[in-house]
């Protein structure tokens, strides 16, 4: 059976350090938009207090398993992942439970995010499903990773592992804005001012009107269902807990988006779409509305993409 020790980088021997960092380029130097200079990574170890990496260590064997890199940030008490880099494919769940064991140990923290921001939108999909299998849960919002020197900023998404149910994410975005990312480059008058600005622009895709109570708000991401479902059986599972304080915020791939515009599933009530090892459902808006109304729900707000074919109404009980 598999028994791990977690270990800061600091109390790694030299050896172990270089290792440690070996094994990070191998794994995420392909991926410019996670991937940090390494010398950048030791300024802040160095530097940066609240700044962490911890060394997973087979007990047995004393052989490298990963490491996993993040920030504790102390004005919101939340600690925001950049990445873990594990070299094994068993055993993951035993590690992220014992790897959560030791953060609540020594922060106490109340919240656990982290943010899937891939430039490959299929690898978001993939990632974020495995981050929800060890109960981390999608915050519903288009998220805006912060520039590093070498990318522009990143769309994707924000995951979160509640501890405490209240919580601010005005602010916990606030604080890894400008207390992460701008701690990276605190000597650089400009970007943050930048980051300012960014904060302003992310603050108007929360839409605080309807997001400043997550917790209460039901999210049905039909975006990441890639298997035959019944729709009124798993809306009707959805709104059990919908009343008149809270929406119910669906998101789905619309048939009338002009992506599909040459293809077979333009307009389609329903249509599968096959890609690669992924597959995703695209629905009508009509389709949709139908559903809705049949449970007693009105749409009171609607939000697209441009960009993409995904299609958001907010809706309340009538």
């Amino acid at each position: 059976m598999l028994s791990i020790k977690i270990k800061d980088y600091k109390k790694l021997s030299e050896e172990d350090q270089k290792n440690l960092f070996n094994n990070y380029v191998l794994k995420l130097s392909k991926y410019k938009e996670a991937y940090t200079d390494i010398d950048e990574i030791k300024k802040a170890i160095k530097y940066d207090n609240d700044f962490y990496i911890y060394a997973i260590i087979n007990v047995s064997n004393n052989d490298f398993l990963g490491h996993i890199q993040f920030k504790y940030l102390k004005e919101t008490n939340i600690i925001i992942i950049d990445y873990v880099c594990l070299n094994i494919s068993s055993g993951k769940r035993y590690i992220y439970e014992e790897i959560n064991k030791t953060l609540i140990d020594k922060f106490n923290y109340s919240q656990l995010l982290s943010e899937v921001t891939f430039f490959n939108n299929k690898r978001n999909i993939a990632i974020t499903k495995i981050f929800k299998r060890y109960g981390l849960t999608d915050l519903g919002f288009k998220y805006i990773q912060p520039p590093t020197e070498k990318i522009l900023p990143v769309f994707g998404k924000l995951l979160i592992l509640e501890k405490e149910k209240n919580y601010n994410l005005n602010l916990i975005i606030k604080d890894i804005y400008l207390n992460h990312y701008g701690y990276w480059y605190k000597d650089r008058f400009l970007y943050h001012h930048y980051l300012s600005f960014l904060y302003k622009i992310q603050k108007s895709f929360l839409k605080k009107e309807f997001y400043k109570t997550v917790k209460n708000n039901i999210f049905l991401d039909l975006t990441q269902i890639n298997s035959d479902i019944d729709l009124m059986v798993l809306m009707k599972e959805n709104i059990r807990n919908l009343n008149t304080t809270n929406h119910l915020i669906i998101k789905f791939h619309n048939t009338h988006s002009l992506k599909y515009l040459f293809s077979k599933s333009f307009k389609k009530q329903i249509d599968f779409i096959s890609c690669c090892n992924f597959g995703k459902w695209i629905y009508s808006p009509r389709l949709i509305k139908n559903v809705l109304k049949i449970n007693n729900l009105r749409i009171i707000k609607k939000e697209f993409n441009l960009f993409s074919s995904e299609l958001t109404f907010i809706c309340k009980s009538n």
